[in-house]
C-alpha cells in the first residue's frame, strides 16, 4: 500500500503552482496525495490528478478565519488515514504540527517564506508577533526530533531561523544532472541549485532508490540522517523549472540555458531585494516560468533587449505584485493598480486576479481591450469606456457583474461571446453600430432589458443584431427625455 501525505494550504488549491507541482512530484514517486485547503464562494472546480479537499468556512479572513482553519483542520487530520503530514507555511503549521505529535506521525514543515515578513503584515506588530511565536515556538522542537524536517527555498530564509537557535549548520548544495544526490551528498560547503518541482523529488523518490523502499520507517530513517548532521533544515537554491543544461551568473544570480541565449530566471537567494532586472544583450528568449520565484517580492521593472516578445515577458511574470513596467526594445507594458497597458495605455491586455475592481474607468486613449482582460472579475459592477475605444476583444468582460454599458460612438467592433454570462440590463450605443454578431452570446437579459440605439442606426443594428430585435428601441426626442428618467 502506498505511503499517505497530507499536505495542507490555506488557499482555495486553484493557482498554486508551487504546491501543485510538489504534489505532481509525489504522485509520480508513488506516494498516495491528498491536499488540503479551502473553499471561497468564487472558488473554480480543481481537476487535479491526486485527491484534492477543501474546507468551507464561517470566516474569510482576520485571526478568526486562522483559528477556525487550523482547529477544523486538526480535528480532519486526527481521523484522516496518513502516514505523514507535510505543511505549507506558518498558517498550517500549527494544526499539522499538533496532529503529528498526537497521533505519532512524522511531520514535514516547507517554510515558502519568512512568514512574519510578508506584506501583509507589515505595520501590524502585534499579528506580526503571534505568528512568530507561533514559530519559535514549534521550529525547536522540529528541530530537536527524528520524526520530523523542514524544507525552505532559499538560504536566507534558513538563515534567519538562526536567531532563536534553531538551525545549528546550514546544509548547501550544488547542482548536478544527476538529482538525487543532491539531497544524500550533505555538506555545508556544496550548493545545490534545484527547480522546485524537483525537491520534492529527490526528497521522497530518491530516498527510495537509495534505500529500496520508503515506509514509516524511511521517513524516520530520513529524519535522523539530517538529525545526526545537527540540522534538520534543509536548504535549496531554487530556480524555476527548466528542462535541459544551465549556467549561472554568479554575480548577478541570473540563470540562462546552456547556449547563453535563454533567460531562465533569478535565484531566489538573489531576489529577494531586487527592483530592476535588466536582461543583457544576447538574451533571445525568455522561457516561461523565468520569473516564477517565490522571493521575487520587491521586482518593479524588468528591461530587455529588442526582439524579446515583451507579452511573453509579461505572461511569465504576471504573478509578481510589485511589478509596474516592462520594456523590451520600443514595446511596452506598464501596470497601475493591477491592470496592464500595452503601448501607452492603447490597450488593457489584462486585470489581475488579485486586485478586486467594483468600478472601473478605462483612461482616455485606449482603444483596444484585449480578450478575457476582465474576464472572471465577477465583483466588476460598472465599466466607462473612453471616446477613443475602437475594439472590444473576444470574452472581454464574460463573467463580470456588469449590467448596464454605454459603447461610445469610436467604437467599431465587439469580439465574440464579450458579456458571455453577464446580466445585462441596459446597453446604450451612442453612435454608430459596432460590429460583432456574436458578441452578446451567452449573455442573460433581464425580462426589462433594453439596448438603446439612434433612430438612424436602428435598422443596423437590427441587421447586425437580429436575436436582439425585440429589446431594441430609440431614444425619445430631448423635449420628452425626463420620462425615460
Amino acid at each position: 500500500m502506498s505511503t499517505r501525505i497530507i499536505m495542507a494550504v490555506t488557499n482555495d488549491l486553484v493557482t498554486d503552482q508551487r504546491v501543485d507541482r510538489s504534489c505532481l512530484a509525489l504522485g509520480e514517486a508513488g506516494y498516495d496525495v491528498t491536499l488540503i485547503g479551502r473553499c471561497l464562494p468564487d472558488s473554480l472546480p480543481v481537476s487535479r490528478p491526486y485527491r484534492t479537499s477543501c474546507m468551507r468556512l464561517l470566516f474569510r479572513r482576520s485571526a478568526l478565519f486562522y483559528a477556525e482553519y487550523n482547529l477544523r483542520l486538526m480535528l480532519r487530520l486526527l481521523f484522516m488515514r496518513a502516514d505523514a503530514f507535510y505543511a505549507n507555511d506558518t498558517d498550517t503549521l500549527m494544526a499539522c504540527y499538533l496532529a503529528a505529535r498526537l497521533r505519532r506521525k512524522p511531520l514535514f514543515f516547507d517554510a515558502h517564506e519568512m512568514f512574519p515578513e510578508v506584506p501583509e503584515l507589515v505595520g501590524r506588530p502585534a499579528v506580526k508577533r503571534v505568528w512568530q511565536r507561533i514559530e519559535d515556538f514549534i521550529l525547536p522542537r522540529i528541530a530537536k526530533r527524528s520524526d520530523m524536517a523542514a524544507v525552505t527555498v532559499c538560504q536566507s530564509i534558513a538563515l534567519s531561523t538562526t536567531e532563536s537557535d534553531v538551525l545549528q549548520k546550514v546544509a548547501k548544495y550544488q547542482i548536478t544532472k544527476d538529482a538525487e544526490h543532491a539531497f544524500f551528498t550533505y555538506s555545508r560547503e556544496i550548493h545545490f541549485y534545484l527547480p522546485s518541482s524537483d525537491f520534492s523529488y529527490v526528497l521522497k523518490n530518491q530516498y527510495e532508490r537509495l534505500h529500496n523502499k520508503f515506509s514509516r520507517q524511511g521517513l524516520s530513517a530520513l529524519t535522523e540522517k539530517l538529525t545526526s548532521e545537527d540540522s534538520n533544515i534543509v536548504i535549496v537554491h531554487t530556480l524555476p523549472d527548466y528542462d535541459g543544461e544551465i549556467t549561472i551568473d554568479e554575480e548577478t544570480g541570473y540563470v540562462y540555458n546552456e547556449n547563453g541565449d535563454t533567460f531562465v530566471g533569478i535565484l531566489a537567494d538573489n531576489a529577494k531585494n531586487i527592483k530592476t532586472i535588466t536582461l543583457p544583450n544576447h538574451i533571445r528568449s525568455v522561457s516561461k516560468d523565468a520569473f516564477d520565484v517565490l522571493s521575487l517580492k520587491s521586482i518593479e521593472e524588468i528591461i530587455a533587449p529588442e526582439g524579446i516578445q515583451v507579452i511573453d515577458i509579461y505572461d511569465s511574470a504576471k504573478s509578481c505584485r510589485t511589478l509596474k513596467t516592462i520594456v523590451a526594445g520600443k514595446d511596452r507594458i506598464s501596470i497601475e493598480d493591477g491592470v496592464a497597458y500595452y503601448n501607452g495605455y492603447k490597450e488593457i491586455i489584462d486585470v489581475s486576479k488579485s486586485v478586486k475592481i467594483q468600478n472601473f474607468v478605462c483612461k482616455e486613449g485606449v482603444e483596444i481591450i484585449s480578450s478575457s482582460a476582465f474576464e472572471g472579475h465577477k465583483e466588476l459592477v460598472t465599466i466607462q469606456l473612453p471616446q477613443t475605444i475602437k475594439y472590444i476583444s473576444d470574452r472581454a468582460f464574460a463573467n463580470t457583474g456588469i449590467s448596464k454599458i454605454t459603447f461610445p460612438a469610436s467604437l467599431t467592433r465587439i469580439g465574440k461571446e464579450a458579456f458571455s454570462n453577464c446580466k445585462l440590463s441596459a446597453v446604450i450605443f451612442e453612435g454608430q453600430i459596432a460590429d460583432g454578431a456574436n458578441a452578446f452570446d451567452y449573455a442573460d437579459f433581464d425580462s426589462s432589458a433594453y439596448i438603446k440605439v439612434q433612430k438612424i442606426y436602428k435598422e443596423s443594428f437590427i441587421s447586425k443584431y437580429p436575436k436582439l430585435k425585440s429589446i431594441v428601441k430609440t431614444p425619445l426626442p430631448k423635449w420628452l427625455s425626463w420620462l425615460e428618467g
